[in-house]
């Protein structure tokens, strides 16, 4: 069966997100299915704001006073963003074959834990990407 996608407006002419609709089955979507932005009624440069900063090393609590969200919503964001990455690690990262991969460990203490924190990366040092880590 071929799908064809028409143009179905707009979900809010504030925020500009277009509707899809399936001329086959009927189906309605926006333009954000499929990503960490569908279903959010944040604004999306926010949210991005706030996913940089915290891939930079910024305290939650931090992002929490700077953007006015809570605490939960942030961590909903972050939880969203990680189950986006994992994905497209596994799309984009099966059957690839790296000429040389470097390993290194990091061992860290976190606040409020007693126990030492391990961390095992795979490096790749042409294009830094991190084919895996534990």
């Amino acid at each position: 069966m071929v799908h064809a996608l028409v143009g179905y407006g707009k979900i809010s002419k504030a925020k500009n997100i277009q509707r899809w609709r399936c001329q086959a089955c009927r189906t309605t979507f926006s333009c954000r299915r499929g990503t960490l932005l569908y279903y959010l009624k944040s604004d999306q440069a926010q949210v991005e704001q706030v996913l940089w900063f915290l891939a930079e090393g910024v305290d939650i609590s931090v992002l929490v006073r700077y953007s006015g969200r809570h605490e939960a919503t942030v961590t909903r964001w972050l939880e969203r963003a990680g189950g986006q990455s994992v994905g497209w690690h596994g799309i984009l990262f099966q059957g690839l074959k790296l000429a040389l991969v470097q390993m290194d460990e990091l061992c860290v203490r976190v606040r409020g834990l007693e126990k030492r924190r391990w961390l095992w990366l795979a490096v790749d040092p042409v294009s830094k990407a991190l084919p895996s880590l534990h």
